[in-house]
């Protein structure tokens, strides 16, 4: 296993231990038979549900995941894509809070793609800082 994989799996690592330490039930999403599918499935107290796709930094979807992430989000799920512990811990966080927060979670689709909005399904803003 590459030093790029063991990071991205760090990534998933350290959202789910905090998830499943406030008490979401999270599962994996892998089916040989169906690929391109999110990594996880994350269920809040409340039954509310989003999914995670997890990537190493500065990593792009694949065309199969784009297309899953925008079937989901055309269903009206919510679905991120993380590239970092911090952007992993904060979307936990925020359904954890019954996303009282004043901002949704930093999330991203593609490396400088900002193009769809909260009322797609899929929470994106920029980064601090970038355009």
């Amino acid at each position: 296993m590459s030093i790029l994989n063991r990071l991205e799996k760090s990534i998933e690592n350290s959202t789910l231990k905090y998830a499943k330490e406030l008490d979401f039930i999270v599962l994996k999403l892998n089916n040989p038979a169906s690929k391109g599918w999110p990594d996880r499935l994350f269920i809040d107290d409340e039954a509310v549900h989003f999914y995670i796709e997890f990537k190493r930094k500065g990593s792009k979807a694949r065309k199969l995941q784009e297309y899953r992430i925008e079937t989901l989000a055309a269903k009206g799920c919510i679905v991120y894509e993380i590239d970092n512990i911090k952007e992993g811990l904060n979307v936990i966080r925020y359904h954890k809070n019954k996303r009282n927060m004043d901002t949704p979670p930093i999330s991203r689709r593609f490396s400088g793609d900002y193009g769809f909005t909260i009322s797609s399904g899929i929470i994106i803003r920029p980064r601090s800082g970038e355009n």
